[in-house]
């Protein structure tokens, strides 16, 4: 009898172990979008000073969503803010010349559009990468 029960056991274990390892593999998306550009100072003009990308978040079956966000400044300096589809402040900055910013945040996953705005001046020059990207 008692046999039995470990047999039992045993078979519940594997099926528990075998559903994990199939919700691992097979049920979670794989999510990566990136938003990059640069800022030039000699191309400056004061409609543009507020510069505005958008990622869409269409996959949210992960855990965690992993946001890199990076600005390498060679002169002036901007401030960001980075959104979230519903409209709350994620992450905000300021960055000036020869500073490199480099953070990386894990967030909830949310779809919609993830909003970064950068508001720049006319010594704003440099480069910038947003990744959005999915994580177990």
């Amino acid at each position: 009898m008692k046999r039995k029960w470990r047999i039992v056991l045993i078979a519940v274990f594997i099926a528990l172990v075998a559903g994990i390892s199939y919700y691992s593999f097979f049920y979670q998306e794989h999510f990566m979008r990136t938003a990059e550009g640069v800022f030039l100072s000699n191309e400056y003009e004061e409609k543009y000073k507020q510069v505005i990308r958008e990622i869409t978040v269409n996959k949210t079956k992960y855990d965690t969503l992993l946001v890199k966000h990076e600005i390498n400044l060679d002169g002036g300096s901007l401030t960001f803010e980075l959104f979230d589809p519903n409209n709350r402040l994620v992450q905000s900055g300021e960055v000036t010349k020869d500073q490199i910013y480099a953070e990386k945040l894990e967030v909830t996953p949310i779809k919609g559009k993830w909003r970064v705005q950068y508001h720049t001046n006319k010594d704003t020059n440099g480069k910038y990468m947003l990744s959005l990207e999915s994580a177990e």
